[in-house]
């Protein structure tokens, strides 16, 4: 069913003060980690153990960050033997070996879970929770939001959504009371890209995240190559955490490769409100890739520019006007020409004169 202009701006007016200001931080003083917020151990569908996914990601995939997140229906709070030794509260065990694991300035671990019940609308992963929801009591979607809601530290984005067919997200329709603490669309493969065009149509702010959603042990190491590039003020959990919350990260499949997007001086994630906006486009592979396309993408997904570099390294400003009573989004994707991409978190521009 359609809603009339009226409900849709009483849903951006309640969405807008569910959140916090993002891209505070000036683009220059910030420094670039590469991680994965999207893993899974024995503990669940995968191999290995949490403490084996830490070390490996550190030490051979070279990871800057990590999370594990097994699957919530088979961490719900069962015990299990850790292979072979006595039995663990999983959850809790996965928290405190990123505890252990966790290096501030050189390695941040995370302990995440992944919410799958009901598979008709999708999954989730969830970071900074403290405690896993009952599956019962959380099957359905809207039970799930709900358990987010009255866990105001918990952050959540939508897995996958391009696979399998009809994992949707209830059409990723706008939920304002949990916006804030919504933060990701996985970009794991280009056909996830419409979809996350698709939240960002819907309303919800979020930036695009890489997964390698391992289930075997190369945590780090995946053949699909993809991470989460977040810029940060230094490599600790609070700083990737903030840098999450003001959605400045992107999804990449070539860990060689980086982009950065600016609009009126403020990094991507930025909510400018002005009349228009100066967008400083930056992308860079140092891995040997020539930067085949750049494109700038706006809302329903329409290509607005695009440049054909055939360089390793390519820099362009473009300029775009406000639009009464909308808000505009824009996203900047690169592909490389060894088949590689790299996508950017969004900024968003809406006029003086609101709507």
């Amino acid at each position: 069913m359609k809603k009339n202009k009226s409900h849709a701006a009483a849903l951006f007016a309640a969405a807008l003060a569910a959140l916090t200001v993002f891209g505070a931080a000036p683009a220059g003083a910030l420094n670039l980690y590469y991680g994965d917020i999207h893993s899974h151990t024995s503990f669940s569908d995968g191999e290995g153990i949490p403490e084996e996914a830490f070390d490996y990601a550190r030490t051979t995939g070279k990871a800057d960050f990590w999370t594990v997140s097994d699957h919530l229906e088979q961490l719900d709070k069962r015990q299990d033997l850790l292979e072979g030794a006595a039995p663990v509260d999983e959850f809790e065990h996965t928290m405190k070996v990123a505890d252990e694991k966790d290096d501030p300035g050189k390695f941040a671990a995370f302990a995440g879970f992944e919410w799958a019940t009901d598979v008709s609308q999708g999954h989730i992963n969830v970071l900074n929770a403290k405690s896993i929801p009952s599956v019962n009591k959380t099957y359905r979607l809207k039970q799930f939001y709900k358990w987010i809601y009255d866990n105001p530290d918990a952050m959540m984005g939508f897995n996958h959504p391009a696979e399998p067919d009809g994992f949707r997200f209830n059409n990723f329709e706008l939920v304002p009371a949990i916006a804030r603490q919504v933060f990701f669309c996985a970009v794991t493969r280009e056909r996830d890209i419409p979809y996350f065009y698709n939240s960002l149509d819907a309303g919800w702010w979020l930036a695009p995240s890489g997964h390698q959603d391992n289930h075997s042990r190369n945590w780090g190491t995946h053949p699909n190559g993809n991470f989460t590039g977040v810029y940060a003020e230094e490599l600790t959990r609070e700083s990737i955490i903030e840098a999450f919350r003001a959605r400045r990260f992107f999804a990449t499949n070539d860990r060689a490769s980086k982009i950065m997007l600016t609009g009126n001086g403020q990094p991507m994630g930025a909510r400018l409100t002005a009349e228009s906006a100066t967008l400083e486009i930056d992308v860079a592979n140092g891995g040997g890739a020539k930067i085949s396309t750049v494109s700038l993408i706006g809302n329903g997904g329409e290509t607005l520019e695009k440049w054909t570099p055939g360089s390793a390294e390519f820099k362009v400003s473009a300029s775009r006007a406000a639009s009464t009573g909308k808000t505009l989004w824009f996203v900047v994707f690169a592909e490389f020409d060894n088949g590689r991409y790299i996508m950017s978190a969004p900024i968003w521009l809406r006029s003086e004169a609101g709507i």
